[in-house]
């Protein structure tokens, strides 16, 4: 046999090299617009919600609700560019949820993998014409819902509440203290800053009452985010 040429057996390596790495590419069809997501190392997984958000966002599709849980079909993390650390805590927050579903009672279902607590359907909130009438505007109410991967606590606060109560801690704990399993009244006990937020302010600026919104966490540690919108 003849001797092989070094530079053409090199070429050949490097194509077959570009060639596998490309078919990994289209195998996994990764998402060439999404970054690479993963936790912050500095901080507790439960705290930072807006990456627990987008993983959930790309594994939306591939979760199903079945038989009165959810499940998850062929997935991965590769293809979604996620962390698997951060994959699997998605599915660790799946199985939490199906627990919650499991214990719980008269839920609603909002959609093909939401749930709503059927004993906290806020009213509707009446649009109200004039100034003089929007001392009473908005309603007191406390909404758990329950998605595949999170459970999220809506507080709704009327303007009339907010001018007798001096910080929104106090308001919205009081509130959510009706909901039957107590999980509206926990998220709000570990809401960052909201026992500094003054009910005499909030009045003017939302006639209509307010929504404190917030996740309640895999584990109670630390603090959680909030956020605060108009009703």
């Amino acid at each position: 046999m003849g001797r092989k040429n070094p530079i053409l057996l090199s070429v050949i390596i490097f194509i077959s090299i570009i060639f596998n790495a490309c078919s990994s590419a289209e195998e996994y069809d990764l998402p060439v617009d999404q970054d690479y997501l993963d936790f912050v190392d500095d901080d507790f997984y439960e705290m930072q919600i807006g990456v627990i958000e987008k993983a959930a966002e790309r594994m939306d599709k591939y979760v199903h609700y079945q038989n009165g849980q959810y499940v998850m079909v062929s997935c991965d993390p590769v293809h979604l560019n996620l962390s698997r650390r951060l994959y699997d805590y998605m599915i660790t927050l799946m199985k939490q949820q199906n627990k919650e579903l499991d214990r719980s009672d008269n839920l609603y279902q909002m959609s093909e993998k939401s749930f709503m607590r059927i004993d906290s359907i806020p009213l509707a909130v009446t649009k109200l014409k004039t100034r003089s009438e929007t001392i009473n505007g908005g309603i007191n109410n406390a909404v758990v819902e329950i998605t595949w991967y999170a459970t999220y606590v809506h507080i709704y606060i009327s303007n009339d509440t907010l001018r007798y109560s001096s910080y929104l801690s106090g308001a919205a704990a009081a509130i959510a203290a009706g909901c039957p399993d107590g999980t509206a009244t926990k998220a709000v006990a570990l809401a960052c800053g909201l026992g500094s937020v003054a009910c005499t302010i909030l009045k003017d600026e939302y006639p209509n009452g307010v929504i404190v919104s917030l996740i309640h966490p895999l584990h109670s540690s630390g603090c959680i985010p909030y956020s605060l919108q108009s009703q």
